[in-house]
């Protein structure tokens, strides 16, 4: 991960720096009152963060956005394992009741969940301090103290390729006449 200069001098200093951990997740059936595609935003803390996303990010580019509070935790992927494909472990404490809808209608869509780390400093909420690092969440279990899941990068390596399908419609000139 990137570190801008401020955040490499916040983790250098000695003087109280506060830094903000956020994440953002992401699924085509997250959808508002109005059934618009939404975010869900979380920022490890007690209060809300109103921040700025990134220019280019997936959702709400460049915008002025607020992260609710709730507590969660992010373990870093192992890096014994080097075989092992680089996963996170996310748990989300107290967040059942307010996840699990959205979750109960991610898995009936099929899509995997999309969930993206931001850092922010309390001294720059202008823009994320690292690069964001997007992630897709597996192996997702609820119950009444947390939802906990393990992400992990898209795996390209086994995604089909070219995507489209090789068929008379889009490619006729494969068609023996």
């Amino acid at each position: 991960m990137t570190l801008s200069q401020a955040l490499a001098e916040a983790y250098a200093s000695a003087t109280p720096i506060i830094i903000f951990e956020t994440i953002e997740l992401r699924h085509p059936a997250f959808l508002d009152a109005e059934d618009n595609p939404i975010a869900i935003r979380l920022v490890k803390d007690s209060v809300e963060l109103v921040a700025t996303v990134e220019a280019d990010a997936p959702m709400n580019p460049g915008e002025v956005v607020t992260f609710q509070p709730l507590w969660f935790t992010l373990v870093p992927p192992d890096q014994i394992e080097q075989n092992a494909d680089p996963e996170l472990q996310l748990s989300i404490d107290n967040a059942s009741a307010e996840l699990m809808p959205y979750l109960d209608a991610a898995i009936e869509f099929g899509e995997p969940v999309e969930v993206t780390y931001r850092i922010y400093l309390e001294s720059d909420l202008s823009q994320p301090q690292t690069l964001p690092l997007t992630l897709i969440l597996r192996n997702i279990q609820a119950n009444v103290e947390n939802v906990s899941a393990v992400a992990a990068f898209i795996d390209v390596a086994n995604k089909s390729f070219p995507v489209g399908e090789y068929d008379d419609q889009n490619w006729p000139s494969l068609i023996a006449q």
